[in-house]
């Protein structure tokens, strides 16, 4: 079953945004970060913020916001199994050349970075990168952090699903990080808790 419907024919100007999304993936508003800011996968009850809000900062400079009172309080740097969690609600999969995953990784890369900021072309890709992992010193002078691609691979017939880590990307000031924030219960949970703790406590005693 496709997860994603299209809304409109102008397939080149389309965005995750333009999309009538089925569970488990929405696009949402954020107060602080603005229209479709935020994409929220409930089947792993994440929310990923979009990377180009993180451009120009700096890795360092994103985790010096992460604090209480930062920019990006809350949130946390994805880690690889965010991402392929992500990609698994979608039904993506590494390679794939099926019409509907390369429609969807497009669609996808086009959200986490819209036209004119961070996707990246090259002569045999079409992607976004983000970093996602924790400085790594290799010594030397050489610091670098692993990224995550988003995209598809058009040196082939048909085009290829690119979803994966890229291996060590060389730290750009200008490259963004992925964030991801946990979705909180809704209240309504919380209240419900104790409720099913005193059934399961008289039903024990029941039997007892």
């Amino acid at each position: 079953m496709q997860r994603l419907l299209l809304r409109t024919l102008a397939a080149l100007s389309l965005t995750l945004s333009s999309l009538a999304m089925a569970a488990p993936i929405t696009i949402i508003d954020d107060a602080h970060f603005g229209a479709d800011s935020v994409l929220v996968d409930t089947d792993h009850n994440l929310k990923f913020l979009r990377l180009d809000l993180t451009l120009n900062l700096g890795y360092d400079g994103v985790i010096a916001q992460l604090g209480a009172g930062g920019t990006f309080a809350g949130w946390r740097v994805a880690t690889l199994a965010d991402m392929l969690g992500m990609g698994g609600s979608l039904g993506l999969a590494q390679g794939s050349t099926g019409t509907t995953q390369v429609n969807t990784v497009t669609l996808l890369r086009s959200w986490f970075c819209p036209p004119g900021t961070c996707v990246r072309t090259s002569s045999t890709h079409k992607v976004v990168r983000g970093l996602i992992s924790d400085t790594i010193d290799l010594g030397g002078g050489r610091i670098e952090q692993e990224a995550f691609t988003i995209g598809t691979r058009y040196f082939v017939d048909p085009d290829e699903v690119d979803f994966r880590v890229s291996g060590f990307s060389q730290v750009d000031p200008h490259t963004g990080v992925y964030l991801v924030q946990a979705v909180p219960l809704p209240a309504a949970v919380w209240m419900l808790a104790p409720a099913l703790c005193g059934l399961v406590t008289i039903r024990r005693r029941a039997r007892t």
